[in-house]
């Protein structure tokens, strides 16, 4: 998608002046990101059993938690940069500004990603399965 964007940019007359090593960053980075993501998904999956229920309360979390709350209410902007989504964005090097540096965002998603696989595997030892 990096290369078929930066190419309709250019037909667009949209220069864009990426290196090889920013494009690594965004390919690699996404990789990365994406097979964590995973894993919380599964943790997730692993605790809410209805799959109605964890898609209402991922689109809940999108829409109003993150979106609204967290970029309205002053002084937890800085907070924001610690969420899942924000670090996912961070590894592949998106918003460097405002993001956290891609290792630290590597950081705190595999943090959340084992946060939601050690729960996961909590809830689903006490489950009684029929």
């Amino acid at each position: 998608m990096a290369g078929v964007g930066t190419a309709a940019l250019n037909a667009q007359g949209i220069g864009v002046h990426l290196g090889v090593d920013d494009y690594a960053r965004v390919i690699f980075g996404s990789a990365v990101a994406a097979a964590l993501w995973g894993a919380i998904g599964v943790g997730v999956g692993a605790v809410v059993r209805s799959q109605v229920t964890a898609l209402v309360g991922i689109v809940m979390w999108r829409v109003f938690v993150k979106n609204l709350l967290v970029g309205d209410i002053a002084g937890i902007g800085a907070v924001g940069r610690l969420l899942p989504g924000a670090a996912g964005r961070a590894i592949s090097g998106q918003d460097p500004n405002i993001l956290l540096s891609p290792a630290v965002g590597f950081v705190v998603l595999i943090l959340y990603a084992a946060a939601s696989a050690v729960i996961g595997s909590m809830v689903t030892e006490r489950r009684d399965f029929v």
